[in-house]
């Protein structure tokens, strides 16, 4: 956890499988309500932007808490800074990682790797960022993630072939969101 002056930013872990809907989802994006149901996977909608994704075991995801005003962030500018977090972390790994225009997150050829999906109220930004390290991928397979019917996903493991090192991977991702965020990580606290 890192807190200082512009708010507090979270890496954590999910023990089970949730599928969170963001305040405008439409319906149709749960593909399989019975089947989540049956796989013990709860639904929460929750107040952030996007549509629905799924945060489970294997998945690092971060939650900044912070006012974006005070780090001189625009909306445009906390999804650009999320994007390259991905982006950096993809390349660490020896991955070329993208953003597709028009549809929010972080792809490597086509398939997705991170989610982002954030609330923004006076400035204060909730929620933030997931990225698929060791998770089960099948799991998507019961929604239509952030709306696009059809959409692969993509994990660092599936892209290297082999599991990631994540407390490894979890040093990496707060240089990189620190960096990204233009904050300090001198207050981190494993």
């Amino acid at each position: 956890m890192l807190r200082g002056a512009p708010g507090t930013i979270a890496l954590g872990y999910h023990q089970s499988s949730v599928i969170t809907l963001g305040r405008h989802t439409p319906e149709g994006q749960i593909l399989s309500p019975e089947r989540a149901q049956a796989s013990q996977v709860e639904i929460f909608p929750i107040d952030r932007g996007g549509g629905a994704t799924i945060h489970g075991p294997g998945q690092i995801v971060i939650y900044p808490v912070v006012n974006a005003r005070s780090l001189k962030l625009s909306v445009k500018g906390v999804t650009e800074a999320l994007e390259h977090v991905v982006v950096d972390l993809a390349a660490a790994y020896g991955a070329v990682a993208t953003g597709i225009p028009g549809r929010p997150g972080v792809y490597v050829q086509g398939k997705k790797l991170g989610a982002i999906g954030f609330h923004m109220r006076r400035g204060v930004m909730t929620h933030g960022l997931a990225i698929n390290i060791n998770n089960d991928l099948d799991v998507f397979s019961l929604i239509s993630p952030c709306g696009v019917l059809g959409q692969q996903v993509t994990s660092l493991q599936a892209i290297t072939g082999k599991p990631v090192d994540e407390a490894f991977l979890a040093r990496q991702t707060w240089r990189f969101v620190c960096q990204h965020l233009g904050v300090s990580h001198s207050e981190l606290l494993l």
